[in-house]
């Protein structure tokens, strides 16, 4: 059972992460997603691909969530792929949009049953074997603190969510005060997505255990019919992948 919730403060100069159902014009999710939440806990470890996906690897029990700590700017990027025309034997050039994200402040959220793994975890994030990254590979996070605090369970009617990552439906969610004149924000994104992969012998990752996610974006209250609910000072989250 786990007792402890590692609390990581990142922040990132740009960042993107696409959302999976789009190629040509790429907008990204507001929050990291589960599967960047757990490589970014394998990087700092230094684990191999089969090591942080396996299912008796030491990162399998680990819980993760994840709350953003402020609004950040969006702009589109331009960018231009070579592809090859089949036909005529040519390679010819495709543009496609890619919405970043500007200033980004997270906190990365981990539980574990082992509070030796936590604590050797927290140790590795504030000196990573490999590069920590937020979507792309070259978008480099900084570290800003680590702190292990005591998991505070809340009650789940008394919860009221922003800037998270809720593992529910859109039907599961609604807004926590009436609609009121001026109020402004940027809707929720759902979409299911795998929390896990599995790797065949060749080391082909393939997901596994998918899940309806909510993207609910920094500054929209909202309330939702999830299990469990945890409070972290005034904010509340629910793991993600558990």
């Amino acid at each position: 059972m786990e007792r402890y919730v590692l609390k990581v403060q990142v922040r990132a100069a740009v960042v993107s992460f696409r959302r999976a159902t789009e190629m040509n014009y790429q907008r990204s999710y507001p929050l990291p997603p589960p599967t960047t939440l757990l490589g970014v806990a394998g990087a700092a470890l230094g684990l191999d691909e089969r090591e942080l996906w396996s299912d008796t690897g030491p990162l399998a029990p680990l819980k993760v969530a994840v709350l953003a700590e402020n609004a950040p700017a969006v702009a589109i990027d331009l960018w231009t792929l070579r592809k090859m025309d089949l036909d005529r034997g040519t390679l010819k050039r495709a543009p496609y949009y890619r919405e970043c994200l500007f200033g980004v402040r997270y906190a990365l959220l981990y539980a574990h049953p082992d509070d030796g793994l936590l604590d050797r975890l927290g140790s590795a994030l504030q000196d990573p074997v490999f590069a920590l990254c937020l979507g792309r590979a070259d978008d480099l996070a900084v570290v800003e603190s680590v702190e292990r605090v005591p998991l505070a369970r809340a009650a789940v009617h008394q919860a009221i969510f922003h800037g998270t990552i809720l593992p529910v439906a859109p039907q599961a969610i609604r807004l926590a005060a009436p609609v009121r004149t001026g109020l402004r924000s940027q809707p929720i994104t759902s979409d299911r997505l795998p929390v896990r992969f599995v790797l065949d012998r060749h080391g082909r990752r393939a997901p596994h255990a998918w899940k309806p996610l909510s993207f609910v974006p920094y500054g929209l209250e909202v309330r939702a019919d999830v299990r469990t609910v945890y409070r972290l000072e005034e904010r509340y989250f629910t793991w993600i992948n558990s």
